[in-house]
C-alpha cells in the first residue's frame, strides 16, 4: 500500500562551497548523494540529503537539504521511505545543478 506523502516543505539549504573552483570538464562532474531519515512524531518524518559535488577528485562543494513532510497511514517503513525519495530526490537535484552552476566560475 502506498502512502499519502503530503505537505513536503523545504526547512533547509545548506552550502559549503570551495574557493575559486574551475571546472575543466562538466562531463566529469559527478554529485555522490545519501539520504537519511527521522521520524520525530508518528506522522512527521525528516528526509536529510547529503551530497558531495567533485570534478575527478576535486571537490567543488558539499550542500544539505533538509526536508519535512507528513505521512500518517503507511505499514512499511521502508517503502514509504522510498516513496518519499523518488518524490523528492529531483527536487534535490535541481538544487545540486543550479548550485553547481553558480559555484564554479566557468562564467562566461
Amino acid at each position: 500500500m502506498k502512502c499519502d506523502i503530503r505537505k513536503v516543505q523545504l526547512l533547509s539549504v545548506h552550502l559549503s562551497a570551495q574557493k575559486d573552483v574551475f571546472v575543466c570538464n562538466f562531463e566529469n562532474v559527478r554529485a555522490i548523494m545519501s539520504v537519511s531519515y527521522q521520524i520525530s512524531d508518528k506522522d512527521k518524518i525528516n528526509l536529510l540529503f547529503l551530497s558531495k559535488v567533485e570534478e575527478e577528485n576535486n571537490l567543488i562543494f558539499r550542500i544539505k537539504c533538509e526536508y519535512e513532510f507528513i505521512c500518517d497511514d503507511y505499514d512499511d517503513e521502508k517503502q514509504m521511505v522510498m516513496q518519499a525519495v523518488s518524490l523528492i530526490g529531483p527536487k534535490v537535484e535541481e538544487i545540486v545543478a543550479l548550485m553547481t552552476e553558480q559555484v564554479t566560475n566557468n562564467v562566461n
